[in-house]
């Protein structure tokens, strides 16, 4: 009885180890199908989630050019002079261009409009605008009897006796649609002909009114004795200028 029983407990003791070594060797396989699915963490990792290095900056990668500080040195200048003016001897009548400094201007808004109307047409000019050539004082005194202005008269009380012995009194009446008008004058010499040149120039703004006038020129007897004496308007450059009409003297605007 006792030998079945010790051969009952060592059939069981093998039985055991065998159960353990079957379990142990059953362990260490792999489920089917998973063998071939499992790859690393180092393989598998996206790129995303991989830690990237900082990318080094232009200025970084770049190197700086070494620097070089340059001593100032300063310039020497020679000091020049101001330049003076250059002043010049008036020029008398008898060469193109002379300004005319004496050149008197008179309105005369105390004279009917017809007044110098009829001056200008009686005293017509075929190549420029109609004047009076004064070579005396007696033909000075008829022409202001028959204008019969006071302020024309008053500003020719300058030209007397002395004054005719030396120069002739050049006259131009004149009519412009305004009063804003501006005059200069300038008198050659050549050949045949002593001309005067009279620039009409107005402001931006002007004014509408009507306005008489009479232009008073000294010329020198020297230049104009001999000479045909006209009177035109000059075709300057720069100021504004009215329109003329080269056969009455009236300007429009």
């Amino acid at each position: 009885m006792m030998k079945y029983r010790k051969f009952a407990c060592l059939a069981a003791a093998a039985a055991l180890i065998l159960s353990l070594g079957a379990c142990r060797a059953g362990g260490e396989t792999e489920p089917s199908g998973t063998a071939g699915d499992t790859v690393s963490a180092e393989t598998t990792a996206s790129p995303e989630t991989t830690p990237t290095q900082p990318v080094p900056s232009t200025q970084e990668t770049e190197q700086e050019a070494p620097t070089e500080t340059v001593p100032f040195e300063p310039v020497e200048t020679v000091p020049v002079a101001p330049v003076e003016p250059i002043v010049s001897d008036p020029v008398a009548p008898g060469t193109e261009g002379v300004a005319l400094e004496d050149l008197q201007v008179v309105r005369t808004q105390d004279v009917a409009q017809s007044v110098l109307e009829n001056l200008i047409a009686q005293n017509p000019s075929a190549d420029g605008l109609a004047m009076m050539q004064m070579k005396d004082l007696e033909a000075l005194e008829e022409l202001l009897n028959r204008v019969g202005s006071q302020v024309l008269t008053d500003a020719a009380e300058q030209y007397g006796e002395e004054f005719f012995q030396e120069y002739d009194l050049i006259v131009i009446p004149r009519v412009t649609t305004t009063g804003s008008v501006r005059f200069s004058a300038s008198a050659s010499a050549q050949g045949g002909v002593y001309q005067v040149e009279i620039t009409v120039s107005v402001p931006e703004i002007t004014t509408m009114d009507m306005a008489n006038w009479f232009l008073l020129i000294p010329a020198p007897k020297a230049d104009t004795q001999g000479r045909t004496v006209r009177a035109v308007i000059a075709g300057g450059f720069g100021t504004p200028e009215l329109n003329p009409a080269p056969t009455t003297g009236f300007v429009f605007g």
